[in-house]
C-alpha cells in the first residue's frame, strides 16, 4: 500500500486525497496567519497621535519662548505699554486689521485694537515692531507690507516723533512704558502735524495701571 506522508508535519494517510484535505485543513491556515502583515490596533494609533500632538505643543512653547534677536529677553521678561500712530500722505494705518495683530509674542498689537503696542521682552525697538508686520523704517524710507516705499522726495518728508518731539531714533529706539510715538510720511503743514500727534491714543496708562 503506498504510503502518503505530509511534508510539513510527516503524518501518514492511507490515500492522496485524505492527505489534501489534511494539508488544506491544517496548514493552509498556518501559512495564511505566518504571511500576516502585523498590523496596529486603534489603542496604540491614539497613544501615538497624542505623543505627537504634545510633543509639538512642547516645541511650539519653547519656540515662542525665545526671541527673534540676541539683543531681546525672554518672553516675558517686561510688560510694557506703548501708543502709536503711523501716518502716510495724512492717512492712518489701521493696526486694527486682523493681518496685523499678534504678529509675534514679543511685540504686538491685539483685541482689535490699532494704536496699542504690548512689548513683552525687554530690548524690544520700534523697527522690531515694525519688521513682525513686514513693515521697515530708516532715515529716509518707510516701507509698507506690500513692498511699497515712501521716501524723502521735493517736499514729502518721512518724519518720527518720540513723546511729542521729532527724533531721529525711528530704527534704533527702545521701546518704553507709556512712550507715544508717531510716524508721518507727506508735505503737512504743522498745524496737521499737531493734529495727528493729538490723534494718538492714550491706553498705554490704564493697560499699564499708570495714572500719570
Amino acid at each position: 500500500m503506498e504510503e502518503h506522508k505530509c511534508a510539513d508535519c510527516e503524518k501518514v494517510f492511507d490515500s492522496s486525497n485524505s492527505l489534501k484535505q489534511h494539508k488544506e485543513a491544517k496548514h493552509t491556515a498556518q501559512t495564511d496567519e505566518k504571511t500576516k502583515k502585523p498590523g496596529m490596533d486603534k489603542t496604540k494609533l491614539i497613544i501615538y497621535a497624542l505623543i505627537l500632538i504634545i510633543g509639538g505643543a512642547a516645541v511650539y512653547v519653547f519656540a515662542s519662548s525665545i526671541s527673534s534677536s540676541p539683543r531681546m529677553g525672554a518672553i516675558g521678561s517686561t510688560h510694557e505699554h506703548v501708543d502709536f500712530k503711523i501716518y502716510i500722505n495724512g492717512n492712518a494705518i489701521n493696526f486694527a486689521q486682523q493681518k496685523y495683530q499678534l504678529a509675534a509674542q514679543y511685540v504686538h498689537a491685539e483685541n482689535g485694537i490699532g494704536t496699542l503696542l504690548h512689548k513683552h521682552a525687554t530690548g524690544v525697538t520700534f523697527e522690531d515692531f515694525l519688521k513682525t508686520v513686514n513693515m521697515d523704517i530708516d532715515e529716509n524710507c518707510f516701507k509698507m507690507d506690500d513692498g511699497k516705499k515712501y521716501c524723502n522726495e521735493g517736499d514729502k518728508t518721512l518724519k518720527f516723533y518720540l513723546n511729542g518731539k521729532i527724533s531721529d531714533k525711528s530704527k534704533t529706539y527702545e521701546l518704553h512704558d507709556l512712550d507715544k510715538l508717531m510716524v508721518s510720511y507727506g508735505n503737512e503743514t504743522e498745524e496737521q502735524l499737531k493734529e495727528q500727534l493729538a490723534s494718538i491714543t492714550d491706553l498705554a496708562k490704564a493697560e499699564s495701571g499708570k495714572k500719570e
